[in-house]
């Protein structure tokens, strides 16, 4: 894994957050392309986990991972934010723990690895 979660964790707390304009982030991110990746990427991933089984184990590593990105976003930054992120954050631990990738997905954590929250500029 070439981005482990607990890296893109740290890379969140680099991010400024002074500097983010939440409202054109959050429009960005709710753009039909990124959108629609998302949920894409998003289902695909659900699938994959009720195919395979998904533990309480991994249930909880994932909720502690979002808890944490939420944290850290919502101690610099808005609530609503930190919300979108704690849902990409779920969606990258789960993905790699199936080992599942795409472009999408490529992108988004390449985003989170240079402290960029993402939003449709990405794609």
């Amino acid at each position: 894994m070439k981005n482990n979660i607990n890296d893109l964790l740290s890379k969140l707390k680099d991010v400024c957050y002074d500097d983010i304009e939440v409202d054109d982030l959050l429009d960005g991110r709710d753009e039909e392309l990124f959108d629609n990746e998302w949920i894409e990427t998003y289902n695909y991933v659900e699938n994959i986990k009720r195919r395979y089984g998904y533990s309480e184990q991994q249930e909880d590593d994932c909720s502690s991972v979002r808890e944490k990105a939420f944290m850290i976003v919502c101690e610099a930054c808005d609530g609503e934010l930190a919300g979108y992120v704690s849902d990409d954050f779920g969606l990258i631990f789960d993905s790699q723990i199936f080992g599942f990738e795409n472009d999408f997905l490529k992108k988004l954590i390449n985003a989170y690895s240079l402290g960029i929250i993402p939003d449709g500029s990405i794609l």
